[in-house]
């Protein structure tokens, strides 16, 4: 992939989208926090996510979550224990797993979303819907090119988390 030259303003600006990002993830940990619930970014709630639209072996799952592989491997622990997820010996080869959302998981995932779905929509109550879709255009073109970065990141291909 070929270098590109960042200019100033680019670097300025990247900085003042960062420190934006922050801010929203901080209110969204705080909210997580008070409410004594998992949150929609842990690596619990990444996994499950995944899992929604592909099983996956634990490196694969540590890598687009983005998190190491004894952090994912907790966190797939804590899954199996409360029944959202199963491990099962992965066909291909023996001394591996392949990990599945159960659909008690997939209860819980969708009960989840709908739940901060409904409490992020107080937020938005006076954005008209152009706005809305203008944020949402916004939001999944730079999760397009985050999830390029981290894949260059971890050196492997990007696959579609959308589908």
């Amino acid at each position: 992939m070929p270098q590109t030259t960042t200019s100033r303003d680019d670097a300025r600006d990247a900085g003042a989208i960062l420190r934006e990002l922050v801010t929203t993830l901080r209110v969204f940990r705080l909210a997580g926090q008070r409410s004594g619930q998992r949150t929609a970014w842990s690596t619990a709630s990444g996994v499950l996510q995944y899992l929604e639209h592909h099983d996956a072996r634990l490196s694969e799952l540590a890598r687009e979550v983005s998190a190491s592989a004894s952090v994912t491997s907790r966190a797939v622990d804590d899954l199996e224990h409360d029944g959202h997820v199963e491990r099962q010996v992965d066909d291909s080869d023996g001394r591996a797993c392949v990990v599945s959302l159960t659909p008690r998981g997939r209860a819980h995932l969708q009960q989840t979303q709908r739940e901060i779905a409904a409490e992020f929509a107080d937020v938005l109550h006076d954005w008209s819907p152009q706005e809305i879709r203008d944020a949402l255009e916004v939001l999944q073109k730079l999760n397009i090119r985050l999830a390029d970065f981290t894949a260059r990141l971890h050196d492997g291909p990007r696959k579609d988390l959308t589908r």
